[in-house]
């Protein structure tokens, strides 16, 4: 028959304080670039608010994804580009407020028939 283990017997638990040293540079890390991310995304939106204000698309709050010229030092491209679309729409509704109220409203109809449509499908 098996015997009860000894107290003494038990390793102790190996490792806990590297595992927390572990966690705790990993969550450095993601901090770094999450920092890194965010300043990526305001970038790209003070870039679009100064376009947009100047108008370099033309006619409209929005510009297309395509159309964004990311600089070579920025490292989350997807975040620059989505700052950069927020900042022109800000910085063209800004340059054209009137214009902006019409531009709104006209999204919302475009969203709501667009969906009512894709419902009877």
């Amino acid at each position: 028959m098996a015997q009860p283990a000894n107290a003494e017997e038990v390793s102790p638990n190996i490792g806990v304080e590297g595992t927390s040293q572990y966690y705790g540079e990993m969550q450095g890390e993601y901090d770094e670039e999450a920092e890194l991310s965010s300043k990526d995304r305001e970038f790209g939106r003070q870039n679009g608010q100064k376009d947009g204000k100047e108008g370099k698309n033309g006619f409209g709050p929005t510009i297309n994804r395509d159309d964004i010229q990311v600089p070579e030092k920025v490292k989350h491209q997807d975040e620059y580009q989505d700052g950069y679309e927020q900042g022109y729409r800000e910085g063209w509704q800004q340059e054209h407020p009137l214009l902006g109220v019409v531009f709104d409203v006209f999204d919302l109809i475009w969203g709501a028939v667009g969906g009512f449509f894709s419902l009877a499908n």
